[in-house]
């Protein structure tokens, strides 16, 4: 799951198994706590090109991208 975090909010309490419960059972709410085997922050990195045609050259498409921390690396 992947849950937006406020920029202020502290990466210790973003990462507490309390604040990580809470978000979990705001999502979908169980009786039982959730086991949680893997969390981390994750943040994004957007750029875009200032231009797209430069003479021949044509950039389109999602052809550059940064890789994701649970993708599993090839």
């Amino acid at each position: 799951m992947i849950f937006p975090v406020p920029p202020e909010e502290e990466e210790a309490v973003t990462l507490s198994e309390e604040m990580v419960e809470r978000r979990m059972q705001r999502f979908l709410s169980r009786k039982e706590r959730y086991q949680i085997k893997y969390k981390s922050i994750y943040k994004v990195h957007q750029r875009v090109a200032k231009e797209f045609r430069v003479g021949r050259v044509l950039l389109a498409g999602d052809a550059a991208h940064l890789t994701i921390p649970w993708e599993p690396s090839v």
